[in-house]
């Protein structure tokens, strides 16, 4: 009886045998059509999270949700160009929580609630500040465009602490981690506050952004993902220790890049110095041929009696993962800085 019933509604005086055939033809195509709208729509796919697919990756849901929205504000400033950054930005301020989700509320683009913490209630208002607040830094910090990773990190620690940061750096040849650390002081200080901004704020941000719009410096391999992963575990409760090998404790360099390979099941590497890694577990590689998982060796960074004395997870685009001694922490830092350039020695892949 349901098979009559479906041959009235397709107006077909055929054979039941006839009428499977079309049916699964039917079906068939069906299924050919979803497969192909699948794989085409993934091209353009907003979707993600840590160990997503799709643009972006390592945002959450709710980051994710004010993408149209971001992008629309974004086009009205002339920041269309940033949307990945912004959404980075958001990601680190809030995850896309509250109704302040830029933490716009002590800019200067703030006119209609309190300059405290939070004081922003609406999401929209809180999105036009903070955009229009970041495309006033990115223009004071001179950047050139969304892979100007120097004129970033700049206009980044200038949104976290403020428009008088980019001014004052400028005279001291660009951001550093150091000079971060040395204006927050100095500020801190000025005010009689326990502390002064997030000294970490561009390491924080970066890990969601990279000129591309994929995360972490372009790290995008599963094999870097993992290193990122498994380095997020422990680096809360990491200090940098010369000789350390304690994971979520204390660690260096060397023992930390050897821990994070093994731990993440790419290369069992018991632990040794920043010159082992390089004789014994790398091939020597040239800088065009260095991608995202390739390690990255300094010279010449403190006296050890060896030639290599420093060493990274080089995760693309100017940025490497390592166990910083000046931040006594693991740290996404700018390998392109003059202090690492003026250092630099090779790049290694794993064997």
């Amino acid at each position: 009886m349901p098979a009559l019933v479906i041959k009235k509604k397709l107006g077909l005086a055929v054979s039941g045998s006839f009428l499977v055939v079309a049916l699964l033809f039917i079906l068939l195509a069906g299924a050919l059509v979803s497969v192909l709208g699948g794989i085409l729509g993934n091209t353009n796919s907003g979707e993600g999270s840590a160990g997503g697919t799709g643009k972006y990756k390592n945002l959450c849901p709710a980051v994710l949700a004010y993408e149209s929205e971001v992008t629309e504000v974004a086009a009205q400033y002339g920041m269309s160009q940033y949307v990945p950054l912004l959404l980075a930005q958001m990601q680190q301020e809030s995850s896309g929580q509250g109704g302040d989700p830029m933490q716009a509320s002590e800019g200067p683009y703030n006119k209609n609630y309190p300059h405290g913490p939070n004081g922003i209630t609406d999401p929209h208002y809180s999105i036009e500040c903070g955009v229009q607040e970041l495309r006033d830094c990115l223009k004071a910090a001179g950047a050139t465009g969304p892979a100007d990773m120097q004129g970033i990190k700049l206009a980044l620690q200038g949104y976290n602490f403020g428009n008088g940061y980019i001014d004052w750096v400028k005279q001291r040849g660009g951001y550093s981690a150091e000079n971060a650390v040395e204006f927050s002081n100095m500020m801190a200080q000025k005010s009689g506050w326990a502390s002064y901004g997030d000294i970490h704020y561009v390491d924080h941000v970066l890990q969601y952004y990279s000129a591309d719009g994929t995360a972490s410096g372009g790290a995008t391999d599963a094999n870097v993902q993992s290193l990122i992963s498994v380095t997020d575990g422990i680096k809360a409760t990491t200090h940098y220790v010369l000789g350390g090998n304690t994971p979520g404790q204390a660690l260096d360099c060397s023992s930390y890049v050897c821990w994070a390979f093994t731990q993440a099941g790419i290369k069992n590497m018991p632990r040794v110095t920043a010159q082992g890694i390089y004789d014994d577990y790398c091939t020597p590689i040239s800088p065009t041929q260095a991608k995202a998982g390739d390690i990255i060796f300094f010279q010449g960074t403190y006296f050890c009696g060896e030639t290599i004395t420093h060493v990274g997870i080089y995760l693309g685009n100017g940025q490497m993962m390592h166990c910083s001694s000046s931040a006594d922490a693991i740290v996404v830092g700018d390998c392109t800085s003059s202090y690492w350039k003026s250092h630099f020695y090779a790049y290694g892949r794993v064997k």
